[in-house]
């Protein structure tokens, strides 16, 4: 019964990530990502695209180890001081993690796409795997580019950390 209750949790916080951060310059990025793989899957038969395969795979696997490590870090700070110290300053500290959870999320699917994407034979139909390399592109591009708002939400995290340090205690 916990174990359940720890799902929804989690896929309550996924849900909750605001519209905008969906859709934003990170997703146009993703958008702008897709539509050169698509060109070079197309017009080039996609053999940029298979060179860049392994590198890619490589990228994102650092996206969500750097993702996991922000979550990690923001957890880290959950004592009762930088509680304290955030239910004042109007920060719900467990939404700060859905930026990181979002990118990890990016790059799991985006590391999915890319085992699918390197898994189709150079026989496939030119439709699969322009249409593969499109959206793995897309979703490579879109965790890339959701890295810098994962970073500001941790350095924030930090700099909320350190003014709760600067409390004496008992006065948060």
């Amino acid at each position: 019964m916990k174990k359940r209750e720890e799902v929804q949790n989690v896929t309550a916080l996924l849900l909750s990530v605001p519209l905008r951060k969906i859709v934003g310059l990170d997703l146009l990025v993703g958008l702008l990502l897709g539509g050169g793989a698509l060109y070079l899957e197309v017009w080039e038969d996609g053999t940029y695209v298979d060179g860049t395969l392994p590198a890619t795979a490589s990228l994102v696997g650092v996206i969500v180890g750097l993702s996991l490590a922000a979550i990690a870090i923001q957890t880290a700070f959950l004592d009762l001081e930088y509680l304290r110290i955030a239910d004042r300053a109007g920060v719900d500290p467990v939404k700060t993690l859905r930026t990181a959870a979002w990118t990890v999320v990016l790059g799991v699917v985006a590391s999915l796409l890319v085992i699918v994407r390197s898994a189709l034979p150079a026989a496939s139909p030119a439709w699969l795997t322009a249409t593969a390399g499109t959206v793995t592109a897309l979703f490579v591009g879109w965790a890339i580019a959701s890295v810098p708002s994962t970073i500001t939400t941790l350095i924030s995290s930090i700099r909320l950390r350190t003014r709760s340090a600067r409390v004496p205690d008992g006065e948060g």
